[in-house]
Parts: C-alpha cells; structure tokens; sequence
C-alpha cells in the first residue's frame, strides 16, 4: 500500500538537553486572562519535587512576563540606533526557591522540559535548539535562555540572543489579538462549528513552509515553529506543523465551549517523521484526532479526513503501537506518539491519547450558553503558581441564560423553550447520568467527570462538586479528580436545573498505591 505522507513532518525541536517541544497558552490584554498564561494540560506539576515544583512556578511567571513584555523594557545600542528589548535572563534565590541548595543541573533540565510542555505560547521566542545556559552559584541559579534570531535585537548579520526585541513581542500580542477575533466571530456556533471554522482560518492563513522543514534542525530561526506565523495576517511568515498545531490549540483555549470537558491538547511523534498535531475532547468525553497540517491543501487527509466528523476517517491501533487512518485504498496516515508525549499524558485508559474508534456525530455537538469558562481557566492558571490542588467545592460557572434573545440562531427550539419556562421533566431529569458511576485510580493519577451522552446540558444551570475526603481524592473546578493517596471516598456532583431543582449524583472513587 501505497504511503503518502506529504506533509507528515516536521517538529521536534530539541534543546541542548534533547528535549522535544510541546506547547503554551496565551492572552495579552487586561480585558482577559493573559493569553500568554492560559495553556494548562492538568500535568502541569505531576512528577516533579517539590523544590522542583517551586523553580516551575517561579520560572513560568517570568518567562509569561517577558513574552507579555511585562516588567522592565532596556534599550540596546546597535549600529542601526537603538533597538528596546526584553532580556531572557533569569535569576531566581533561595528567597523564591525554598531549598535552592538542593537543586542541579538534572533538576533544572527537567523543569525547562516542563516548561515547555506546558507554556508553548510563553515561549513562543525561544530557540529550544539552541537550548539555555545555566549556573549554580551558592543559593542562586542563574538562567539564560536563546531567543531565535528572528525574534532577538539584531545588529547588521549578527543578534544578540539573550534579548527578546520588543517589537517581536508586540507582533506575538497581535497574533493574539487576531486569534481573540477569530474566536469573536464564531462564538456563537456549536463545539464542533467552532473547531471547524479554526481549521479552516488556520488553513486560509497559511501556507506550509516546506523550506523551514527541510533545514529544522540547523536553522537560528524559529519563528515558522511559532503559532505567530500564523496568526500574525502575514502573507510572508508561514509555519509549519507545530505552528498549525500550537495555533489551533491557541484558538481552542480563548474559546468558550459548551463543557469544561471539551478541550484541545498538543501531541507530538512519528507519521513516520517528526511530527506536531492535536487531540480534541468532546462532549461525549471521547478523543479524537486533529491534524491541521496535513488537512490543508495537497496534504494526505485534506480537507477534513484528518478531523472528527462525518468524513474523518476512523483509526485503528492504540495508544503504545501508535494508530494508522486509513484515508482510501492507496493512502493512509499513521500516528506514534512520541516517549515525552506518553509520559506527560499517560498511556492508561482514562489518557487523552486513546483515540475513539467511533466517528465523531457533530449533531450531538453542544452549544455555548452560559457564562465564560475563560473564568474559570483563569483561576486554575493563578492557582498553579502555588499548587496543583484546587478547591474542591467550586461552582463550573455554565450559567444558562434566564432569557432567549430573537436573534438566538445558534439555540435549538427545545432549548429555547427550556430557558423561557424554566420547567424541567421528571424524564429529563432522569436522563442526567454520569459516563461512570466509580473507578480506581493510581496515586497521582487524574480523571474528568463526563456526563452520559443522554444528558441534555441546556437544563443545566450550575454544577457543584465535592469530596467526602480530600485527602484520599479531591476534585477540582471542572470536575477534574485526583488521586491523593490510597482510600476510597465519594465524589458529589451536584446538579442545579434551570428550575432550580437539583440532583446528586455520585462517583466512588478508589485509589491505590
């Protein structure tokens, strides 16, 4: 068979530590959580010590500053006049790292690895193959990372690459701004409408860069593996996989969706080359394969084999041997997650990277119609800085809207009528179930509550979740359940209808060593 892969490449940037690349979140403006801030994958923290775990908070918050261009602006003389810049520089003390004392260089490595699994849109200006340099003097570590050439002050042919040119970061803060739009545009489509139209925005925006493929590893410049070439509205900048990838992600995470549930990852492995692309969960809590780059033009899944839906092509395989779409009888696409990639997401049953090997219904695809879950992302994103935990009795803020507007296309007319009367059935009710009832979980390991797929959300108006012990399991914001330590306790989750009547449902949780 036949095997045509045209564009089943590039990305895996690799620091001087042979780390490879993953992504970040972002928001740049004080109308909104900083955009810069926002990417959270739930890993943030797992595995790490906790000196380790304080180098991260510690060192994220001032790489989200310098790519925000928060904080103290120098200015550089060059021979062609002076050129305002942010240094990439850090210094961090025992005062901000308890237990400075006992890190090294292994557990900065593994920090910054970290770092960049989580923080992709922070660090948008970072050169990762040519990596950091770093010392231990006493109770400071003292870190400088290299900014890519086409993001650093330059002067003549040469750059200084500890300097992050302000003008760089104000082109980052537009590419925001232009995906805020994109976003805006679309707000009022259903989940999967949404994801549509980000696939195809990203598509008219772009044109692969096969130049900056061929040479990836043996160029100074990084902007092509940048969601800025994309989003910048620039016919001369073009990305390549990681850049569609990171670029798509960015749009899924300023977005408002109809579920906490529903979110988009980034992923990386082997097709059988390098390669970048996305997981989305939807609202049935199924995952399903993304791959922008090679939905685009020419490419082997275009225009939309490679994305859930009617026409996305089912996978066979699994999470360790990888999946392979077979797209028609002479062409098929084949996905292997790379060893970062499994360690960061896990390889059990309730990881992201299990595939459905069911086609994705856009029908059942939610509509939006409560309050902002950018609110609640940005709670979790400030909570990170100081732990992983988060309160365990919160409220997932999808208010439904008490009124209808005329001009609610996007509702359907039983959920208009829901909202206008205020009235549930006893029968609808009944329908609000959770996909499981109980589980077991390891020590450290994470599961998000799902609804059934005969619940019907539009009768939601507020959901509260609890844990009878949160020493044994706690449970965050969105419903997220960690495993503390061994010992059974049962999560609540309270539902409050839109009539204001509720219902408790209840997930036993065991955990093990």
């Amino acid at each position: 068979m036949k095997r045509i892969t045209k564009r089943l490449i590039t990305m895996a940037l690799v620091t001087a530590a042979a780390m490879t690349t993953m992504t970040v979140n972002v928001y740049a403006d004080s109308a909104a959580p900083d955009a810069f801030a926002l990417y959270d994958n739930g890993h943030s923290l797992e595995g790490l010590s906790s000196v380790e775990a304080l180098l991260y908070n510690s060192l994220k918050a001032k790489l989200i500053a310098m790519a925000n261009g928060s904080g103290k602006i120098k200015t550089k003389n060059t021979s062609e006049g002076k050129k305002k810049y942010i240094s990439t520089q850090v210094i961090i003390t025992e005062k901000e790292v308890n237990g400075i004392w006992n890190l090294n260089g292994k557990n900065i490595r593994t920090v910054i690895k970290r770092l960049i699994d989580t923080c992709p849109y922070a660090l948008y200006w970072f050169n990762t193959t040519e990596g950091y340099s770093g010392s231990l003097y006493g109770d400071t570590i003292t870190i400088s990372f290299i900014v890519g050439s086409d993001y650093a002050v330059t002067d003549g042919n040469s750059y200084y690459k500890y300097c992050l040119d302000l003008n760089a970061v104000k082109r980052a803060k537009k590419a925001v701004s232009n995906a805020r739009a994109i976003v805006a545009v679309n707000a009022g489509k259903s989940d999967y409408e949404k994801m549509q139209a980000y696939l195809f925005a990203i598509e008219n925006a772009n044109t692969y860069n096969s130049d900056a493929a061929l040479y990836i590893n043996n160029t100074v410049k990084i902007d092509p593996w940048s969601f800025v070439s994309i989003l910048d509205n620039a016919p001369a900048t073009n990305g390549v996989c990681e850049a569609y990838a990171k670029a798509f992600n960015l749009l899924c995470d300023l977005s408002d969706f109809s579920s906490p549930q529903v979110k988009s990852y980034i992923v990386s492995g082997n097709t059988p080359g390098a390669h970048m692309w996305n997981i989305v969960t939807m609202g049935d809590g199924k995952n399903y394969l993304v791959d922008v780059t090679n939905c685009d033009d020419a490419s082997v899944g275009a225009p939309n084999r490679l994305f859930p839906g009617p026409d996305g092509v089912v996978p066979v395989g699994s999470v360790a041997g990888g999946y392979t779409f077979y797209i028609d009888e002479a062409n098929d696409a084949s996905y292997a997650y790379d060893a970062d990639t499994k360690a960061l997401y896990g390889t059990g049953a309730d990881s992201v990277l299990n595939l459905s090997t069911t086609r994705y219904d856009p029908s059942t695809s939610g509509v939006f119609t409560g309050k902002t879950t950018l609110e609640d992302k940005k709670e979790e994103a400030t909570s990170d800085k100081n732990s992983e935990t988060r309160a365990s009795e919160t409220e997932n803020k999808e208010a439904v809207k008490e009124e209808v507007k005329d001009n609610s296309k996007e509702a359907s007319e039983n959920e208009v009528k829901a909202k206008k009367s205020k009235t549930v059935k006893k029968s609808e009710k009944n329908k609000v179930t959770l996909k499981k009832n109980s589980l077991s979980l390891k020590k450290g390991k994470t599961y998000t509550i799902v609804f059934s797929k005969e619940t019907d959300k539009s009768i939601i108006k507020k959901i509260t979740y609890s844990s009878s012990d949160k020493k044994i399991a706690d449970v965050a914001k969105a419903g997220r359940i960690k495993a503390v330590k061994k010992g059974t306790a049962i999560i609540s989750v309270k539902v409050k209808f839109i009539d204001n009547t509720t219902k408790t449902l209840k997930v036993n949780v065991r955990v093990t060593k």
